[in-house]
């Protein structure tokens, strides 16, 4: 069974063509990156931030985590890409910026359960989550050239995974929150409003 000290983090944190500054947004008195950052560290021994130039001073004047400029600009999956070729963990685990419910414990079980070329669920529409996975970092690093669609999902399709139904996660997270992002302003002031 791997244990999470043996799986090191990384979160892409690019620039949003629908949401300006979004990892930057306020949400609940802070940053909306730092929510799910603060999760990962609770699990995580490390957690690499892949930063879009023009956000990377904002973002090291809020976190002391390990920090890699994207020089790729080749969205989530360059940046999955920049971790693992500057990683000597065997796995790593990814979630978007935007995502400022991760559970804990959805993440722990998938840590506990990884194989192969890594460990994804399915959302409640039966399709992957490839941005809140794990993926083996030889495998990144042999299949990112070759990747079809420029996203991280084509990984998977590519892969050997363990492949969670998400009933798996019901009794961690029963809403699957673990899964929500925010993606425009519109939804900000939507879950904002909520509370």
């Amino acid at each position: 069974m791997m244990r999470p000290e043996n799986i090191k983090a990384v979160m892409p944190i690019g620039k949003s063509s629908r949401m300006k500054d979004k990892p930057l947004a306020d949400f609940r008195g802070k940053p909306l990156f730092l929510h799910g950052l603060e999760t990962m560290e609770k699990i995580f021994s490390e957690v690499t931030l892949v930063c879009h130039p023009e956000l990377e001073g904002r973002i090291r004047e809020l976190t002391k985590a390990n920090i890699i400029t994207d020089d790729l600009n080749a969205g989530p999956l360059g940046a999955l890409y920049l971790a693992a070729k500057n990683s000597d963990a065997e796995y790593l685990f990814i979630a978007a910026c935007d995502m400022p419910f991760l559970n804990e414990e959805a993440i722990r079980f998938m840590c506990e359960n990884v194989a192969g070329d890594g460990v994804v669920l399915l959302n409640d529409e039966g399709l992957p989550e490839p941005l809140h996975a794990i993926y083996r970092r030889d495998f990144v690093l042999d299949a990112f050239p070759d990747v079809k669609n420029g996203r991280v999902s084509g990984l998977i399709w590519a892969g050997d995974f363990v492949i969670f139904p998400v009933e798996k996660i019901r009794r961690f997270d029963p809403r699957r929150d673990t899964f929500k992002n925010i993606n425009t302003e519109e939804e900000l002031a939507e879950i904002t409003g909520k509370e």
